[in-house]
């Protein structure tokens, strides 16, 4: 009977009531299953930051830098700037 009521497109109680079970057992597994996920992403990352604060130092400074000088015969010609084109703020 089961298996007529099924091909007429109706449902039993039985096979309703097996259908709302397991989606509430699988409901909270697969919320479990995306946790997992997600903690297993956030310790990638975390890995990845911890191997690159571990990375050791590769640019050494001076004891004593040395400052930058500006040649003397430096010099701007035709230089300007702008927000928006109408309204130059900089011109030289």
């Amino acid at each position: 009977m089961a298996a007529g009521a099924r091909a007429r497109g109706e449902l039993t109680v039985g096979l309703l009531a097996a259908f709302l079970t397991t989606e509430q057992f699988f409901r909270p597994v697969r919320a479990r299953s995306g946790l997992y996920t997600l903690d297993q992403s956030a310790l990638s990352g975390a890995e990845l930051h911890l191997r690159v604060l571990d990375e050791p130092r590769r640019a050494r400074e001076r004891p004593t830098p040395s400052p930058w000088r500006a040649p003397r015969d430096l010099s701007f010609e035709d230089v300007g700037f702008a927000y928006a084109s109408d309204r130059p703020v900089l011109l030289g």
